[in-house]
């Protein structure tokens, strides 16, 4: 039983008791007679108990608040950890299959150009072994299923302590499509390997459902912003400064496939990628 309802028990008995002898004292002081002393000091010995409790009840209950706090921040900061792996997962998978162009903002890394960087352009066959040592799509699906792995831990662990906007929003990142996607790159490389078939690029059809699964994500990084704020956290999510230097691995553009992604890059022979200008 937890104190507060103790308290709330004890409140109600004195409240039993004082209410009789205040109608007594107040209403009938005549048959106290004597008592009625006695009466008055019972009756102010409750109150003074009674706030007593009340204050006791405030203080635990608020020293039980920060607590918690303290627990939700430490909650908060792994999912920042998380989040943050999200983030160079998809500034390496922008930088990669780049243009030339980069985005400089959380919005931009989610937008429109990364749906059509991620959906047409990404090599996933390519291979940086300065970096990952082994293709585009086993790195996705190596990287996506840690992160999965990571906030399901993290939700256990802390959901009786983060906000139910948190949770919602831990939810929604595990069961994000594109991650999912990625996760299941092994074995489609598998497939791939066993039946000859060549994918150049992920070619996702239609790629408005890429848009929504981008978008998705970054709302859920908007909302643990803000829930940071809200407990005073001094996590900060933003794009990783050193992920698009040009000493740091992939290099703009090493994964870019230039070619014309179809049907036909299933069927027929590989497209040949196009160099990069």
């Amino acid at each position: 039983m937890s104190t507060t309802k103790i308290f709330i028990i004890f409140g109600v008995c004195v409240l039993i008791i004082i209410a009789p002898l205040m109608i007594l004292y107040f209403g009938f002081p005549e048959t106290l007679g004597r008592f009625s002393g006695l009466v008055e000091n019972t009756i102010a010995g409750l109150i003074g108990a009674l706030l007593v409790a009340i204050l006791l009840d405030f203080t635990i209950r608020r020293r039980q608040e920060k607590a918690n706090e303290k627990v939700a921040r430490v909650g908060l900061s792994e999912v920042a950890v998380s989040i943050d792996r999200i983030l160079i997962l998809f500034g390496n998978i922008y930088k990669a299959s780049s243009d030339e162009y980069l985005p400089s903002s959380l919005e931009e890394l989610f937008d429109d150009k990364a749906t059509n960087l991620l959906s047409l352009h990404l090599a996933i066959k390519e291979q940086d072994p300065t970096i990952f040592n082994t293709t585009w799509q086993a790195y996705l699906s190596r990287e996506s299923e840690k992160i999965l792995n990571e906030l399901t831990e993290t939700q256990s662990r802390y959901q009786i302590f983060l906000s139910e906007t948190c949770l919602i929003v831990l939810s929604k990142l595990r069961a994000n499509g594109l991650l999912r996607f990625f996760v299941t790159q092994n074995k489609t490389a598998d497939f791939d390997q066993q039946k000859g078939v060549y994918r150049p690029v992920f070619n996702f059809v239609p790629t408005n459902n890429v848009s929504i699964f981008l978008k998705e994500i970054l709302s859920c990084i908007n909302t643990i912003q803000k829930e940071t704020r809200k407990l005073n956290a001094p996590t900060i999510l933003q794009i990783p400064s050193f992920i698009f230097r040009n000493d740091v691995a992939p290099i703009v553009g090493s994964a870019r496939f230039e070619g014309t992604p179809g049907v036909e890059c299933l069927l027929e022979e590989p497209v040949q990628d196009q160099p990069n200008p």
